[in-house]
């Protein structure tokens, strides 16, 4: 019995601790995290979507638990931003659209959600919409350069996917690709 009385200690402080909403919430991460390691490695990008569907659903049951909690706010609204860049890929425009919309209603300060808010606008034709966010964003400094920087790059990213638009080239003159 000696022997094993700092385990039964440690066991008897566990269960004591033991919080069962804070356990369901690992459990829950723990789910979003092999989620978001599979789409890391997924080619499919229509399984990206799927999964990236599954964790907003997920981290939307979390939020109902922890309302108004400024963190999950931001969680969702990053993986919205995410799902939109996944949607273009399988020309879900409309719906690109309707997942960045929703990430940044979730959180504003996800500025970068926009980067893909305005590739959904652009094919879907909505030139308008879209080179207003362009113009606004291009100058400011994001990452290790600016929007402008990133703008491009995914332009040319899904053109490597086999996805264009004729108003593709209207939006690089605009960010002043040389």
């Amino acid at each position: 019995v000696q022997q094993y009385r700092p385990y039964i200690q440690h066991l008897t402080q566990f269960f004591n601790d033991f919080d069962e909403a804070a356990f369901q919430l690992q459990q829950q991460m723990e789910t979003i995290s092999a989620l978001e390691t599979a789409n890391e490695t997924e080619k499919d990008s229509h399984k990206k979507v799927q999964r990236q569907q599954e964790i907003i659903g997920i981290l939307l049951e979390i939020e109902k638990t922890m309302p108004g909690n400024k963190e999950v706010a931001n969680w969702i609204a990053a993986r919205y931003g995410s799902l939109a860049w996944y949607q273009l890929f399988i020309r879900q425009f409309a719906e690109a659209e309707q997942s960045a919309r929703a990430g940044l209603a979730k959180d504003p300060s996800e500025e970068w959600i926009n980067t893909n808010l305005a590739l959904a606008l652009l094919y879907q034709g909505k030139w308008e919409a879209a080179k207003e966010i362009y113009l606004s964003l291009k100058d400011k400094k994001y990452g290790e350069g600016t929007y402008k920087d990133t703008f491009l790059s995914d332009l040319a990213e899904l053109e490597q996917a086999g996805i264009s638009h004729p108003d593709v080239k209207r939006a690089r003159a605009l960010l002043g690709e040389k």
